[in-house]
């Protein structure tokens, strides 16, 4: 594997398990509270599971792109895995002290199951920490290459957008346990355990994709410009902002059809008592394809912090 290709790949890695770090306790949080009188809620532990499983994923990736960095500024891969040349990368470059910072917060969402023992209070615990690791990439991104108050605007909106996306896709994958768990019991209080968590999700779905929008808009102004719009179509940066940006819309239709159409249909079923494998096994397909989607969107991300963006040239 070439360094490149290193870097892109512990760069996804980080932001896939960062968007979980993020979202996936903040959805249990808005979702789900002690008033529910819904079972199962305070019993889980597959949330938790989630979260140690994403923080090594993330710390994984961590130590691989603090060894890809060390690789692209050292003469052979020997001299790059000394401890003398990661120490360097490690305290020598911003890069570096946002990389030790991260692995420091991942340390601690690690460890911080042992010392907190109340769920909602370890969520929110989860939620700080994740939140912290995510914004962690905006230090590390071309969000923090500008200066001044163009370079604020910038860094700020470059904020906006990692939170947002945390929002949408760290919930991604805690609503397909809970309709795979609905399919696999066959139970009304399951099934209404996933109907609440969907309806909650997606009173912040139009507020997370108005955020993405313009975030993502204001991203663009700052790193491609009204004067080089041409480079959209004739340059590897521009034409995989163009592929992230088909794939957003394809998990925009899917978000739409899944408010409108197949909740409402799980709903009916659940209040009428009908058998809901219908909407529940429409509901596993949408979600694992959104969440496909994501990940893909996830690896535009990824690939377009390795590429100069067009304001550069």
């Amino acid at each position: 594997m070439g360094t490149a290709a290193l870097i892109g790949a512990a760069r996804w890695l980080q932001y896939a398990g960062a968007m979980i770090l993020c979202g996936s306790p903040l959805f249990y949080l808005y979702s789900f509270d002690a008033s529910d009188g819904l079972p199962g809620c305070a019993q889980w532990r597959w949330p938790f599971t989630l979260i140690r499983v994403a923080a090594i994923v993330t710390f994984v990736g961590a130590v691989a792109w603090l060894i890809g960095e060390s690789l692209s500024i050292s003469d052979s891969a020997v001299e790059a895995l000394s401890p003398a040349a990661l120490w360097v990368v490690f305290s020598g470059t911003r890069f570096g002290l946002a990389c030790a910072v991260r692995m420091a917060l991942l340390v601690l969402i690690l460890i911080a199951p042992s010392g907190v023992q109340r769920h909602r209070t370890l969520w929110c615990v989860q939620v700080f920490l994740g939140t912290a690791v995510t914004i962690s990439f905006a230090w590390t991104g071309h969000g923090a290459m500008g200066s001044g108050s163009g370079g604020a605007w910038h860094l700020g909106s470059d904020l906006l957008h990692l939170l947002a996306a945390a929002v949408w896709l760290g919930a991604l994958l805690p609503l397909s346990i809970l309709v795979f768990s609905s399919i696999r019991s066959q139970s009304p209080e399951q099934a209404g355990v996933t109907l609440r968590g969907l309806e909650r999700f997606s009173l912040f779905g139009p507020l997370v994709i108005a955020l993405l929008v313009l975030s993502g808009v204001g991203n663009s102004w700052f790193l491609i410009g009204p004067s080089h719009l041409r480079a959209l179509y004739s340059t590897g940066y521009g034409i995989t902002l163009l592929n992230k940006i088909g794939l957003f819309g394809a998990m925009l239709m899917l978000a739409i059809r899944n408010r409108y159409w197949t909740t409402p249909a799980l709903r009916a079923d659940l209040r009428a008592r009908r058998n809901m494998r219908a909407p529940l096994a429409d509901l596993r397909t949408s979600l694992l394809t959104e969440t496909a989607l994501g990940l893909l969107v996830v690896l535009a991300v990824s690939l377009l912090g390795t590429l100069d963006p067009p304001i550069t040239r």
